[in-house]
């Protein structure tokens, strides 16, 4: 995995060392010194089950109504797992990973007794999939910078290119080529700048 390189590991401020951190967060968002996005993963799914167990007093009670838990479900649970989704690339691993969380939250009237699929419950409580959710959030930050002046710091940066070879094996997938998979899944043509 691609690392931080040594020239930004000894800063020091007011002659105090900056203490080293392979993980930290900033403004909502987790950043790991690896690159990836596991940690920052974890960490939204951990952030929407404490919102899921915030509301069970709501959520787990029978007398409630199933779109009342569902307005939930949408309004708190689902915006905290997704803050920050727009600028993630659609791996299969992280959509597995939002998908079978994002399940278990739903279970909210069902139990594995009842063998109700997992479509049967979204259809019953209206509510989309996550990972469609994810791709709508991408799509909608896309067309926020594509709109931008190319002079804005964000148009600059979503063409931006770097230097060098990309390592050997299957290439990983970036955010550019996760948009490109959504626009061909929905069959959106001619829109990339």
């Amino acid at each position: 995995m691609w690392k931080w390189e040594s020239n930004f590991r000894n800063h020091i401020i007011d002659e105090k060392p900056i203490k080293e951190a392979s993980i930290f967060r900033y403004l909502g968002s987790c950043i790991s010194g690896e690159g990836g996005l596991q940690d920052e993963i974890s960490a939204k799914t951990n952030a929407s089950w404490m919102k899921w167990r915030t509301f069970t007093g709501v959520l787990c009670d029978k007398r409630m109504p199933v779109q009342f838990k569902s307005q939930i479900y949408r309004t708190v649970i689902r915006p905290t797992a997704l803050y920050g989704s727009e600028c993630w690339p659609s791996t299969q691993r992280t959509q597995a990973w939002f998908h079978e969380e994002k399940n278990a939250a739903l279970d909210i009237k069902y139990h594995l007794v009842d063998h109700v699929c997992n479509d049967t419950v979204r259809a019953r409580m209206k509510v989309a999939p996550i990972v469609k959710k994810m791709q709508e959030n991408r799509l909608r930050w896309y067309g926020h910078v594509s709109r931008r002046n190319e002079n804005h710091i964000t148009r600059m940066a979503m063409s931006l290119e770097f230097a060098g070879k990309r390592p050997r094996g299957r290439p990983k997938m970036r955010w550019m080529d996760s948009i490109k998979a959504d626009l061909k899944e929905l069959s959106i043509d001619n829109i990339m700048p």
